[in-house]
């Protein structure tokens, strides 16, 4: 058993290392790709900790830099998702409120482990009270905490942001693909999983047991998850609300005259089947309130409360109208799915087929299927 957790420790070790390296290469400019770089660098680190540098502490499944790398993990994983999900600035002050705490428990455990002993707890969290008097079994438990309560941060922050985001990206972009964040909720459900993992196995875990090596094996898989999903993603607010300001918004008491409403209301309709706007694969909601010498806050309500439409169903109702032209004209049979997509302002096939099946009720194979028969 020993030597199957030092193979699922260096596992571990291995996966944050080639993770840490291509996030550091790939990241560029992006603020979001920095901060889970340096997530899984700090992993890697914590691991080398465990694997190399301290053997005598490397299977024991309560000590603190298991506690730390999941402690450390959870408020980095706080700080990423965000500046994903969220336009408001991730400031420096801020940085250092989260991190502060297991930053100050990671030293104050060094410390105190260089004089006390290292607390075995055989039997997992009913030993604890044989060693109340032990102050590095206090850190250990702290840490315990520290992590529970960053665990709670991130599961709350997911259930608020990621709706608030969902629908602020459908009133200014025409399409989600690589902005959607729909990998969220998934990777979210993942952490509770991990998250429970961890409690289990801070106060029921046992030395060289199987389990140990369950906890690295499952540790391995979910930062892995997380960071392909954070090396496919593109930066949401590089395009958003956070660096893209336009001048013209109004101010928030301002209120649109009727005479603005029925311009817009005029001209909007004419916009998409006079110019074809729509079949921009990245049209936005400023590109249509500059084209109309207007801001994106008029528009917005026009959508909204004339039509009852978000920016992106109403930008892909002419997407949908332009592919099944495209489909019943000529040469429509001889045209693949993907060709008549592209050629309707598409960005994918999925998003193709998610919005045809809205708005006609079927997917657009067997739309043309239908014509097909109809006309034979």
């Amino acid at each position: 058993m020993p030597q199957l957790q030092l193979i699922s420790s260096v596992f571990v070790l291995t996966v944050n290392l080639v993770c840490s390296l291509v996030l550091w290469t790939m990241c560029g400019g992006s603020r979001p790709k920095r901060v889970l770089a340096l997530l899984s660098t700090l992993l890697t680190g914590w691991n080398l900790f465990a694997v190399l540098l301290l053997p005598e502490l490397r299977f024991d499944r309560l000590s603190f830099h298991y506690l730390m790398a999941t402690t450390s993990g959870a408020a980095l994983i706080y700080i990423y998702l965000q500046l994903l999900m969220s336009p408001a600035r991730v400031t420096l002050r801020r940085i250092v409120g989260l991190y502060g705490a297991p930053a100050v428990l990671a030293v104050a455990y060094l410390g105190v482990r260089l004089v006390w002993p290292h607390v075995e707890l055989e039997a997992g969290y009913r030993d604890i009270r044989l060693h109340l008097d032990s102050p590095e079994l206090w850190l250990r438990i702290a840490a315990g905490g520290c992590f529970l309560l960053y665990f709670l941060r991130v599961v709350f922050l997911v259930a608020r942001l990621w709706p608030e985001h969902r629908r602020r990206i459908a009133g200014l972009y025409s399409w989600r693909e690589r902005i959607g964040l729909g990998w969220v909720p998934f990777v979210a459900a993942l952490f509770v999983v991990y998250g429970s993992v961890v409690v289990v196995d801070l106060f029921f875990g046992r030395p060289d047991s199987v389990q140990a090596v369950v906890f690295n094996f499952f540790f391995a898989g979910f930062y892995l998850t997380l960071n392909l999903m954070g090396v496919r993603q593109q930066d949401v607010y590089t395009y958003g609300e956070s660096t893209d300001v336009d001048d013209r918004q109004p101010p928030p008491t301002a209120v649109m005259n009727s005479a603005t409403r029925r311009r817009l209301r005029q001209e909007l309709p004419g916009l998409m089947e006079t110019n074809k706007v729509y079949l921009d694969p990245e049209l936005r909601l400023d590109t249509v309130a500059t084209m109309l010498n207007t801001n994106r806050t008029y528009i917005s309500a026009v959508l909204n409360d004339d039509l009852g439409k978000s920016f992106i169903v109403w930008v892909n109702e002419y997407r949908v109208e332009e592919a099944k032209r495209l489909m019943t004209g000529g040469g429509g049979r001889e045209k693949s799915i993907s060709e008549i997509a592209e050629k309707s302002g598409f960005k994918s096939n999925s998003s193709f087929t998610e919005f045809f099946r809205r708005q006609t009720g079927i997917s657009p194979g067997k739309f043309r299927s239908r014509l097909m028969t109809h006309d034979s």
